[in-house]
């Protein structure tokens, strides 16, 4: 019975169950927290955003060419993360976008047109990512555009609003390169 027991720890150990806590995916190719659902990619989408915020303080623009899009998507994982990233892991090409863990960064000067409709931004029908991928376009200058991808591949509803959930911002390019 002993056996049997010690069998059923360490197998439940092993593909990642543990009694009497929340359940962590020990997935290497996402960056979790105990909080499940629109509640975490919410909090990771906020970081990521700051992440990116933090990015263009301290470059003279947002990420333009493969070097510099991958610290931006490393940045936001360290923002994001409880735990380090595997080294084994890299940043991809995938179509427009290079992709590290949940994240997709990709450059597009069309944002800076993103249509509002009645004090909303309506994204683009072409906005389509993977469930729980958290993606950011940025026009490569002063602004960027983030949003985190539901169960449809497009953005998440704000909880408040009911409408698409995304973090428009344009960095002033005097205060970033003047950081206080």
């Amino acid at each position: 019975m002993r056996i049997l027991l010690l069998s059923l720890i360490l197998f439940t150990s092993w593909v990642g169950f543990d009694f009497g806590r929340s359940y962590i995916s020990s997935t290497p190719c996402q960056a979790q927290s105990p909080l499940l659902g629109d509640e975490e990619l919410i909090r990771q989408l906020n970081l990521a955003a700051g992440a990116m915020r933090t990015y263009r303080k301290t470059h003279a623009n947002f990420p333009q060419l493969q070097p510099d899009l991958d610290d931006a998507l490393k940045s936001m994982f360290k923002a994001v993360s409880f735990t380090p990233a595997n080294t084994e892991i890299v940043p991809q090409g995938r179509g427009i976008y290079r992709t590290y863990y949940q994240f997709a960064i990709a450059v597009d000067p069309s944002i800076r047109s993103l249509p509002i409709i009645n004090g909303q931004y309506k994204p683009p029908n072409t906005w389509n990512a993977p469930p729980r991928t958290i993606v950011v376009y940025s026009d490569g200058q002063n602004q960027f555009a983030a949003w985190v991808a539901g169960s449809d591949g497009k953005p998440i509803d704000d909880p408040t609003t009911h409408v698409p959930l995304i973090i428009y911002e344009t960095i002033d390019p005097e205060a970033a390169s003047n950081p206080q």
